[in-house]
């Protein structure tokens, strides 16, 4: 796994917990005499589904996709990076209730991702019967035998 991607995954995971955090809190409001508690319900939401999930489906995905070329690896780290940057950062100003300045920088993290991930997305022959039929070719020959 490339080292960007690990920190991307690990970041996703403190977003996990933090969202887990304030889940029980959210579950203790009224127990606990708290219920303007309340309030962190978008919070919430914004850390599991935009720090949490969005963000370890981008790290995953700049792992899996295929390498771009011969000795290109995954392609320059810097827009991966700023990809990364943006949506926590997004994620970050959303919380503090600046939510369409946080909602565009993770909408131009999105946009950035993909304009990274676009190119290494591939054909290679595979189709309903396989790798250039391959997936026939062994079902004839285990019928044969």
């Amino acid at each position: 796994m490339p080292a960007l991607s690990a920190w991307t995954v690990r970041t996703a995971l403190l977003w996990l917990a933090a969202a887990a955090v304030v889940g029980a809190l959210l579950l203790l409001r009224h127990p606990l005499g708290h219920p303007e508690w309340a309030r962190l319900i978008p919070a919430h939401a914004e850390m599991m589904m935009v720090g949490w999930m969005m963000q370890l489906a981008f790290g995953v995905a700049h792992w899996i996709l295929p390498r771009q070329g011969r000795g290109e690896g995954r392609g320059p780290i810097l827009p991966v990076l700023l990809v990364v940057l943006a949506i926590n950062f997004g994620v970050m100003l959303v919380i503090a209730g600046f939510v369409l300045p946080g909602r565009i920088l993770e909408a131009a993290g999105a946009v950035g991702f993909a304009a990274q991930g676009i190119p290494r997305i591939k054909a290679a022959g595979w189709g309903a019967a396989g790798k250039e039929g391959d997936l026939v070719r062994l079902k004839r020959r285990t019928e044969l035998v």
